[in-house]
């Protein structure tokens, strides 16, 4: 009884603020599983550069150096939510969503973090691999404006995986004008250009050398089909697909199944870019609608923890590689555990995991929680006005 006690309360410290209070416990669970391939991808490359081991040619973890796809699964989401109030107000009658207040939001609650963390990486950079300050700072600069691939053409020198944080940015600012898709007021011809826009925008890679195409993939235009299956994933949950017949349901597991192997090994079949995106966002939307429909996997995308870490994953992508990074130094490369290679690997990855996971809800406490309440620029703004008032009297 204790127990179930401090680990509600535990739950409620670290669940986090949704202000517009329209909160889908599913989309954190599956938030849960993109930043977990992640960060299992960055454990493992860790773990062979420190070990100097090879685990190339073993399943799972070819399955986890590829763990990369998580990043594209996070886009599927953030179509989606991001979308979801337009296109609620555009079918449902809803309320009708103010640019100016969408645009502050996405500022006071994202980018605070954002830039903690990116001057984080710059101090790790000046402090600990010892490059100078004046080199690191246009990086610096470029990257929390969120314009370092625009001046430079590769991602950021300091934070690599910012690059996903730039597309985000830039579909942030197009998502509003994206969304008048669903002022189209028959719904079949609306779902015909959303399907018709993800294959269209997924066709330029058939024509471009592997040169350009490399360069783009870091790019809003390379990635717009992900964001485009967001929206056919809205379409489809404001349709009520997500309340299909309960006896449907395990039919609903085994595609989910299906869908989330597919989604792991696709890599295994080598394609095109293009028939790689497009065979991925439909594995992802079926993926998605059958974790709404199913049982066992609507059971796993709702667990509380999972929900819970799942809601922590913007502090967790951010700020996981330095964890990695110290567990790496203190423990990997000092600590050989006797028995075969894999015992050890799996030892140590997984407690890269669990202790990237603690750290990150100390992280999301300290550092993201704070700015998802609304006003807390407001709040900030009085306190110092009353800090001055009180200086003057």
């Amino acid at each position: 009884m204790q127990t179930g006690t401090y680990s509600e309360r535990l739950l409620g410290r670290l669940r986090r603020v949704t202000s517009s209070g329209d909160f889908i416990p599913e989309i954190d669970g599956l938030r849960f599983f993109a930043i977990a391939l992640v960060v299992l991808l960055h454990a493992v490359r860790l773990y062979e550069l420190d070990s100097a081991a090879d685990l190339s040619g073993n399943l799972p973890a070819d399955i986890a150096l590829h763990g990369g796809v998580g990043v594209r699964l996070f886009f599927v989401i953030s179509g989606f939510i991001l979308v979801l109030p337009f296109a609620r107000n555009y079918l449902k009658d809803g309320k009708p969503v103010s640019l100016k207040k969408y645009y502050l939001r996405r500022l006071t609650r994202l980018e605070p973090p954002y830039i903690i963390a990116m001057t984080m990486w710059l101090m790790v950079a000046v402090l600990i691999k010892h490059k100078p300050f004046l080199e690191s700072l246009p990086h610096y600069i470029s990257g929390i404006t969120y314009s370092h691939f625009f001046f430079y053409l590769r991602p950021n020198d300091l934070f690599f995986a910012s690059w996903s944080l730039e597309i985000e940015a830039q579909f942030y600012v197009l998502a509003p004008f994206l969304a008048l898709v669903f002022a189209i007021g028959n719904s079949r011809t609306r779902r015909t250009a959303m399907v018709s826009a993800i294959f269209v925008s997924c066709l330029p890679q058939l024509f471009l050398s592997e040169r350009v195409r490399g360069l783009l993939w870091f790019t809003l235009p390379a990635q717009l089909p992900l964001f485009l299956t967001g929206f056919l994933l809205a379409e489809a949950y404001l349709a009520g697909w997500h309340r299909a017949a309960r006896g449907r349901a395990l039919y609903f597991d085994a595609v989910a199944s299906f869908a989330f192997l597919g989604i792991l090994l696709l890599f295994k079949f080598n394609l095109n870019q293009c028939w790689d995106m497009l065979f991925l966002a439909a594995l992802v939307f079926l993926f998605y609608m059958s974790c709404f429909n199913g049982v066992c996997w609507n059971a796993v995308v709702r667990n509380k923890w999972i929900v819970t870490i799942g809601g922590m994953c913007y502090s967790i992508y951010l700020f996981h590689r330095v964890v990695l990074y110290f567990f790496s130094e203190f423990v990997i490369t000092r600590i050989r555990l006797p028995g075969p290679l894999y015992l050890d690997a799996s030892i140590k990855i997984c407690s890269m995991l669990l202790i990237t996971a603690a750290a990150g809800a100390l992280i999301f406490m300290i550092v993201e929680k704070p700015f998802m309440r609304r006003d807390w620029h407001l709040q900030l703004f009085n306190k110092v006005k009353q800090a001055c008032a009180a200086q003057v009297d």
